[in-house]
């Protein structure tokens, strides 16, 4: 990934990016070594070290999308300059693994402490690539983890972004967290989680982002009535909880997909705390 502007991995904002593959199959990971060549000389990949290598692609892959998509957000909503106190801002990343989000955070001289928390490797998490004096990274199973286990102090920013995991989306191909009974059940349970954990800790004013996905195939789809009746009341809930809920679409990561950003604004605590917190997301 190469940035145009200030938007790199070691700098604040977000212009234009473009992106660009670093390994193919025509492609060594290690300069020098033919195409093919282990680095004892022998010719030949072990299936083992090659699906290792593909792992790890894929991981810097997708920490430097998630750094950009941050820098775009940030972007698009002035840097929350407006948002932001002024004697800095501590955040908490849900399913921060591989750390792109939080290393974008940690960025921001304005940061002053970051907490992550992301599943252990052997459930089968991703690895976090962030290493940091002010990141606090919790490794435990979002589904089972409870606000008391929590180690995040008050945040001002919340991210949740954690992927519902399955045997073929997970560090080893084996997955050995909470299983839900259906792909579409794990999601929202999974994002719900999140919520409950993120604005249980989330200060008067803060900032929530999170990924949301949308796709409506006609009203007389019985498959979707479910998914739109539970969309349509979680947006009513956040648009009474904060001032602002807008979307935000990457025009260069993921640009094809349904998928898109949620960023909620200038949270309103003492309301989220007489609806009875976290409650009505039951």
């Amino acid at each position: 990934l190469k940035s145009k502007g200030r938007g790199s991995p070691r700098g604040r904002g977000g212009c234009s990016w473009v992106v660009e593959r670093v390994l193919s199959s025509q492609e060594t990971s290690t300069p020098g070594m033919a195409v093919g060549q282990k680095q004892d000389g022998s010719s030949g990949w072990s299936a083992q070290a090659a699906s290792e290598a593909s792992r790890e692609y894929e991981t810097e892959v997708h920490f430097q999308k998630c750094y950009g998509v941050l820098a775009e957000l940030f972007e698009a909503q002035g840097h929350l300059d407006a948002l932001i106190p002024r004697g800095g801002f501590r955040f908490l990343d849900l399913g921060c693994a591989p750390g792109g989000f939080s290393s974008y955070l940690l960025d921001d001289h304005r940061c002053l402490t970051g907490f992550g928390v992301t599943l252990p490797s052997l459930s089968g998490g991703f690895p976090v690539r962030v290493r940091n004096e002010r990141f606090f990274l919790q490794q435990a199973d979002l589904f089972e983890l409870g606000i008391t286990e929590l180690i995040a102090a008050e945040v001002h920013i919340c991210i949740c972004d954690a992927q519902y995991l399955r045997n073929n989306i997970s560090w080893d191909d084996q997955y050995r967290g909470v299983r839900c009974r259906s792909k579409q059940h794990g999601v929202w349970a999974l994002l719900l989680k999140q919520f409950w954990l993120g604005l249980m800790k989330l200060a008067a004013g803060g900032i929530l982002i999170f990924r949301f996905g949308w796709r409506d195939p006609g009203p007389d789809d019985p498959a979707t009535v479910w998914y739109k009746k539970c969309t349509l009341r979680l947006f009513c809930l956040l648009m009474d909880l904060f001032e602002q809920v807008r979307d935000v679409k990457s025009d260069y990561f993921n640009a094809l997909q349904s998928s898109f950003y949620v960023c909620c604004s200038n949270f309103n605590r003492s309301r989220f705390e007489r609806r009875g917190g976290a409650q009505p997301l039951w």
